[in-house]
């Protein structure tokens, strides 16, 4: 992990992680993980999850996602945790910003984001009144190959039905032998420069567009500085939705 400003254990953040990946294995090792995520780098800090509600009604998935101390997505838990009433908890929480969506994108050597139709993290944010920061994974797609899945192929029309029904999708994707062993690969996740924002319970889609318009600017600007470093081969970013 490479921080580019400290992080205060006594505040709160709405991490946002890209891109979602295969299965968002960094964003799982950042917000589940104390010897690995952020929490071992600033004690104190307690970053949770969020995921699909649809997650906690699955058996076992619902155990590894309580196991990792994640919540669900929807408004009333996270304005729970982020809440006055949880106040000395200082709970902070990490959203995979581009979802399912974006895991149909997660092929090897691309850098394609859903982003531009997401705010209701930033509306959230304001909310609580948290500071947002962007978090990029550096190789989350090379983890895994997907199965092509061009626009309009049986295979893009199969993740679309999946994902139109339970709100996620099933993927096609394999590793390096039949027992899914993941590609080797050096996974960074460089964390930005937290952006203060207001605290407004009933934000304006103005104040809203604003925040996420300074968010887009810094992450791409995160990427674009970093990849020289830690995928130099890759493409530039792209902001597909």
């Amino acid at each position: 992990m490479v921080f580019e400003a400290p992080l205060d254990a006594r505040k709160k953040y709405v991490f946002g992680s890209h891109p979602h990946g295969v299965i968002g294995y960094a964003s799982q090792l950042i917000a589940g993980c104390t010897g690995m995520g952020i929490e071992a780098h600033f004690p104190g800090l307690v970053v949770r999850g969020v995921t699909m509600p649809a997650t906690f009604c699955i058996p076992l998935f619902r155990d590894y996602a309580l196991a990792m101390g994640c919540l669900s997505c929807d408004r009333s838990s996270i304005r729970r945790i982020l809440g006055d009433r949880h106040h000395r908890l200082h709970q902070s929480l990490l959203v995979v910003v581009g979802g399912a969506e974006e895991s149909m994108l997660a092929h090897d050597g691309s850098a394609d984001l859903v982003l531009l139709k997401r705010r209701g993290f930033v509306r959230e944010a304001i909310h609580a009144g948290c500071d947002l920061v962007p978090v990029y994974n550096f190789n989350e797609n090379a983890i895994y190959r997907l199965v092509p899945n061009p626009p309009g192929s049986l295979v893009r029309r199969f993740e679309l039905a999946v994902k139109s029904v339970c709100g996620f999708t099933v993927l096609l994707f394999h590793g390096r032998n039949p027992f899914f062993t993941p590609y080797r690969t050096k996974l960074v996740s460089v964390v930005g420069t937290p952006i203060p924002v207001p605290r407004d319970y009933n934000p304006s889609e103005e104040l809203v567009d604003h925040y996420h318009r300074i968010y887009v600017d810094e992450l791409t600007r995160l990427y674009r500085k970093y990849k020289p470093k830690y995928a130099p081969a890759g493409p530039d970013i792209r902001f597909v939705a």
